[in-house]
């Protein structure tokens, strides 16, 4: 249902997406990294993460992000790139932050919130 959705809302998405800033967050556990798969896109394995609101640092969507798909609480927060890098992506072009993170509590068991289809170490 959230491939076909993001599909519908193609024409919104390709004239929102370039207009705001993403961050992606690279969590790595036991030598594995987490990866989840959205409920409203293509389908695809990513790192997770999502939108930047206004006025809001990448450290912070960061953190809020993780919370709120993941139920997860991070710290160590490194930014990887300053300034976004622009990818295409499904015909869109993205601004993506990428970040490294530590889980506060790494024994905690993976849960999803219902923003997600999956998530897999």
């Amino acid at each position: 249902m959230g491939k076909l959705l993001f599909y519908l809302l193609w024409p919104i998405i390709w004239f929102y997406a370039p207009l705001t800033r993403r961050v992606r967050v690279i969590l790595i556990h036991n030598n594995k990294v987490l990866l989840v798969v959205n409920k409203l896109g293509p389908g695809k394995w990513q790192f997770p993460g999502g939108g930047i609101k206004f006025g809001e640092s990448v450290n912070d969507a960061a953190k809020r992000e993780i919370t709120e798909e993941l139920y997860l609480k991070i710290n160590n927060i490194r930014v990887l790139n300053k300034d976004p890098i622009i990818c295409k992506q499904y015909g869109l072009l993205m601004r993506y932050h990428y970040v490294t993170a530590k889980i506060i509590n790494p024994s905690e068991s993976l849960r999803i919130s219902n923003e997600l289809l999956s998530a897999k170490w």
